[in-house]
């Protein structure tokens, strides 16, 4: 829009452009994703989705409402240099030119008045949660045919022979029996879709805390979509049979719409359904591959913890912590030490120290003692364990200390850095310097080569 570009100075151009190749970056996919189990990789795909929306929503959303602020002030100094010229009594040229600026600014106005960038933006992020959670329940299904190709045999659809001349082979015809069958599952509501997943697998998927929250947030994806978010008796109906209660009356007629609070409130939602939806069919329908889904589901809390984000890992944490069957022991606690973890940093100490409470560590491993030490705050036992455990275990190396959450306290402790030096012959400092300079020369080869390939 000409009335918003004309606002946009060069600095703000170059800065935006540097926010939009960040947020690009982020979409690049690790080529190690393709050696992933499909149903890892199709929980994981889901994922950095949400994880992209929320961050155009904090970039581009904050971008959008300084655009508008700009655009006034350009259109308020436009006016008063036109004013300003016509009180000067100027030659006609420049009247004339006067009065199509002021007519073009009120134009302007009007037009800026009637924009909403911000609901736009938020609005289209939050579909883009529902459209790509399609995607995900798609790709789910796909692996769990294709990795189970008994399930093949309940698809019950006649093809015609005319149909069958069409396909090149047998597995084209049950590529399209199966895309059919999504099809078809995809148009159905989210609360016939759960349904009848429970049915053909024999698992109860509505079971959990956030069941009530996932209906309102899909309804109100459908008012949004289709009558531009005025409530319907069916949104109410459904609500109400979910058993979620909305912080104020509602009422056929109103509109519902979006504000940061609720959208982000909805990613992290969208996040818990898709990884425990996932999780939960993998480990039904392919018990032999527990261990598999414990140690991708590990992979995931570790990756939240180490972007700081201990709401999500908390969420992920207890969710790991409590499923009914784990692979072993060892993944046992790596669960509860992450969980507690994302307890600790997340705000909830005495929650942390209350599950960490719940074994024994007298008798496990260096490894598990040092992260109960850690997490108790007893540095000292923790520098201790760090002695016997030398340069490293199986479980925990060097790139441990620099890498996990865990320690991110501990690092700061002049007891862990003398320990840590006692140790590997040279200062914690000097190694993160000799990584920083590594990194820095892998970036500029990067820069580099993408330059030589323009």
């Amino acid at each position: 829009m000409s009335e918003l570009d004309s606002a946009i100075t060069t600095e703000e151009v170059a800065s935006e452009e540097a926010a939009s190749e960040e947020a690009a970056s982020e979409e690049v996919e690790d080529p190690e994703v393709e050696k992933y189990h499909p149903i890892a990789y199709a929980i994981d795909t889901y994922l950095h989705r949400v994880r992209d929306c929320e961050f155009c929503a904090k970039v581009f959303i904050p971008v959008s409402k300084r655009l508008r602020k700009r655009s006034y002030q350009k259109i308020l100094s436009d006016l008063k240099n036109a004013e300003d010229k016509l009180a000067s009594t100027p030659e006609e040229s420049e009247e004339l030119a006067a009065i199509n600026t002021i007519g073009s600014s009120i134009r302007k106005t009007v037009r800026l008045k009637k924009s909403n960038l911000e609901e736009t933006l938020e609005r289209s992020l939050f579909l883009k949660l529902f459209s790509s959670f399609d995607a995900f329940t798609g790709d789910l299904l796909t692996a769990i045919y294709n990795n189970k190709p008994e399930l093949y045999t309940q698809l019950n659809r006649e093809i015609k022979l005319s149909e069958l001349l069409i396909f090149g082979s047998f597995e084209d015809v049950k590529s399209q029996v199966l895309q059919d069958e999504i099809e078809g599952f995809r148009r159905k509501s989210y609360i016939e879709q759960f349904e009848i997943l429970e049915k053909k697998f024999s698992i109860n998927l509505k079971g959990f805390e956030r069941w009530k929250d996932f209906i309102e947030c899909s309804q109100r994806r459908n008012l949004l979509t289709h009558c531009d978010g005025v409530i319907s008796d069916q949104y109410i109906k459904l609500c109400k049979e979910a058993g979620y209660c909305h912080a104020e009356e509602v009422v056929t007629g109103d509109r519902l719409g979006l504000d940061n609070d609720y959208f982000f409130k909805a990613c992290s939602l969208m996040m818990e359904v898709a990884l425990k939806l996932g999780h939960t069919l993998w480990r039904k329908l392919f018990p032999e591959e527990i261990q598999k889904s414990d140690t991708y589901l590990g992979g995931t809390i570790f990756e939240y913890l180490q972007d700081e984000d201990y709401k999500m890992s908390e969420i992920f944490g207890e969710f790991a912590f409590n499923l009914p069957n784990i692979s072993s022991d060892l993944d046992y606690k790596i669960n509860l030490i992450n969980y507690a973890i994302a307890l600790k940093f997340g705000d909830k100490p005495k929650k942390a120290k209350h599950v960490l409470a719940k074994v024994d560590w007298s008798a496990a491993s260096n490894d598990f003692k040092i992260a109960e030490a850690v997490l108790n705050d007893r540095f000292e036992d923790a520098a201790m364990v760090m002695e016997k455990i030398g340069k490293g275990t199986d479980i925990l190396d060097e790139q441990s200390y620099h890498e996990w959450p865990l320690f991110k306290e501990f690092r700061k402790s002049e007891i862990f850095k003398t320990t840590y030096e006692n140790i590997f012959g040279y200062s914690f400092i000097a190694e993160l310097e000799r990584a920083a300079d590594k990194a820095e020369e892998e970036i500029k080869e990067e820069v580099e080569s993408e330059e030589a390939a323009q």
